[in-house]
């Protein structure tokens, strides 16, 4: 989810996602256009829910500002896919994807 808020040449993007590990991740960034001064922060959250209370406090602060919600048509791509059918995969064909970590057998 990506959100976008402006006041002037001010402006103010939440994005909120998951993680590779599971962690939910708010990610915020700010600046001004003609300044072109701007920070970032990232804040990770333990649930999708714990995320989206995050979010909302951000957006009640940003609103009682005067921001203003800044609506764009953007493409996020997804990249789900299924570990178990990942590894179901992999055993047929009798290979190993680099892409899943795997953790040493420490029982050999």
């Amino acid at each position: 989810m990506i959100i976008r808020w402006q006041k002037d040449q001010d402006y103010y993007i939440v994005r909120m996602y998951q993680d590779l590990v599971g962690d939910w991740i708010v990610a915020q960034s700010w600046g001004s256009s003609p300044e072109q001064k701007n920070a970032c922060s990232q804040t990770v959250m333990s649930s999708c829910q714990d995320a989206r209370v995050l979010v909302r406090e951000i957006r009640k602060h940003l609103k009682s500002e005067g921001f203003r919600l800044v609506v764009r048509e953007e493409t996020q791509l997804g990249f789900e896919f299924d570990p178990c059918q990942l590894q179901e995969l992999e055993q047929s064909a009798g290979t190993q994807s680099p892409l899943l970590f795997r953790s040493p057998n420490l029982n050999q």
